[in-house]
């Protein structure tokens, strides 16, 4: 199936048009980082409060401070501000400004619990008092600021179990109950809130330090390649044999990628999905990821569907195109590749951090992950995040796109163009540098032994470590 030249072009014109659009205005959008700092933050406040018994005065002094640095309240009182002023600033922009509001007064809320633990009760009630626009962080905030006089200890003591977790909920009944000179009940919390610490220090360790260790693998495997290429120049790549041209090429992804797979589908899905109630409020995570999931199902349907008729005429194709070898060792480039992407991803995360300022927008699936508290909920975004997100993007960006453009450049400039392409596919600014780095290691890895199984084990390790952090962080 081959689409005509001029109706091509002048498609290829409006797709690229509307592609344009969406990609600068996700600038407008804000990333997820803000809130993962303040994720982590709430994580090493829950798990500070752990008391290592059995370690010497001065070696717990010393792990402290290698865990949790030197003044982790401090920082986390800077970050909760730095949070409400960049919320305050995104307020007009919001569409739901009273979802907005309600972000800030809740940061507020917090705010208030930190600067009184740390004795800074003027500034606690003063931050308190700004809550004004949500009911249940009100009422909560005016209790707070005189809780000897409240008339009602059970009703405050149920409003802070519903509204808050983590450090704060803690915080906030030991205050109440040291109040209420209820001695039993504050026992039972220490108590319970040493077991939560612990399992804080546990989710710390795979969040960050066991991350810490893949980068130092990493980073050697990387310096060992480097050498090599130094000694003996870098690897070079025999030629793909290329039947199909530049138009076939363009319809793939305009037509079948942009047009009907990301917006048709994405268009008509909301009715399909109405006619079988799958319509999922905000509140029902559960109906939400099985929405994205069959939603993706769709797209990666319709979009692989379109790339078979396209190439159909040109069947059958060499037997190394979208090759699945289950005999080779992509086990072992999968791990390599996903080790070498750890350093270099957070590097130039970080140089992406300075540029956009938290600008930039993130994908919606971290959003809706990071708020996953059932098991199921994240069992389907794994499905859709782990497995079919890698089986359709590498199918169609490294095991078409990347040998197709070799046609037309040198391999090494197709590895990095296709991958510029993958991370520009994802439609948000901030992700374009670390998503065109980990693409150029997903081309990388494909092209060396030309095995989808390897790329894709590699994107779904990818996908996977990012999930079970967001996971994580959302239950601290």
């Amino acid at each position: 199936m081959k689409i005509p030249r001029q109706i091509l072009i002048i498609l290829s014109a409006v797709v690229g048009f509307i592609f344009i659009v969406i990609l600068f205005g996700s600038f407008q959008q804000e990333q997820i980082q803000g809130d993962l700092e303040l994720y982590q933050s709430n994580l090493l406040l829950q798990a500070s409060e752990y008391k290592f018994k059995d370690f010497k005065p001065e070696g717990v002094s010393y792990l402290r401070q290698s865990l949790f640095g030197k003044d982790l309240y401090k920082t986390t009182i800077k970050q909760y501000q730095q949070a409400i002023d960049s919320n305050i600033k995104a307020r007009n922009k919001a569409e739901n400004k009273n979802e907005n509001i309600q972000a800030t007064d809740k940061l507020y809320l917090s705010l208030g619990i930190l600067e009184s633990q740390q004795g800074q009760n003027k500034e606690a009630i003063e931050n308190w008092s700004k809550i004004k626009d949500s009911k249940k962080y009100s009422n909560l905030a005016r209790s707070f600021s005189d809780v000897k006089n409240t008339d009602k200890p059970v009703e405050l003591e149920q409003k802070i179990n519903q509204n808050l977790k983590g450090w704060f909920r803690y915080s906030a009944l030991k205050s109440l109950y040291k109040q209420q000179n209820r001695i039993e009940d504050l026992n039972l919390l220490e108590i319970q809130q040493q077991h939560d610490a612990l399992n804080a220090l546990f989710k710390l360790i795979v969040i960050s330090i066991a991350p810490i260790a893949g980068i130092i693998l990493g980073i050697g495997i990387l310096a060992t390649m480097i050498l090599g290429w130094v000694k003996n120049g870098p690897p070079s790549f025999s030629n793909w044999q290329v039947s199909w041209n530049w138009e076939i090429i363009l319809q793939v992804f305009v037509i079948g990628f942009f047009l009907l797979s990301q917006g048709v589908v994405l268009a008509f899905s909301p009715l399909l999905l109405k006619a079988f109630s799958l319509i999922a409020p905000e509140n029902d995570l559960l109906l939400q990821s099985i929405r994205v999931l069959i939603t993706y199902f769709l797209m990666a349907t319709v979009g692989l569907g379109f790339l078979y008729f396209s190439l159909k005429p040109y069947l059958p194709l060499d037997s190394q195109w979208f090759k699945f070898d289950l005999k080779s060792n992509w086990i072992g480039q999968a791990i390599a590749g996903y080790l070498v992407a750890l350093p270099l991803v957070v590097l130039v995360s970080l140089l992406n951090q300075q540029i956009w300022q938290g600008q930039g927008g993130s994908n919606p699936l971290l959003f809706l992950a990071i708020e996953a508290q059932n098991g199921w909920v994240i069992f389907i975004f794994f499905i859709t995040a782990a497995l079919a997100a890698p089986f359709y993007e590498e199918i169609l960006f490294r095991g078409f796109l990347l040998p197709s453009l070799t046609a037309y450049m040198s391999t090494w400039k197709a590895i990095l163009l296709s991958a510029v392409i993958f991370a520009l596919a994802h439609l948000n600014l901030s992700e374009v540098l670390p998503l065109s780095v980990l693409g150029i290691i997903l081309g990388f890895v494909y092209q060396r032994n030309r095995n989808l199984l390897a790329s894709m084990l590699l994107h779904s390790l990818w996908n996977s470590g990012t999930l079970l952090s967001l996971f994580l962080l959302g239950n601290s």
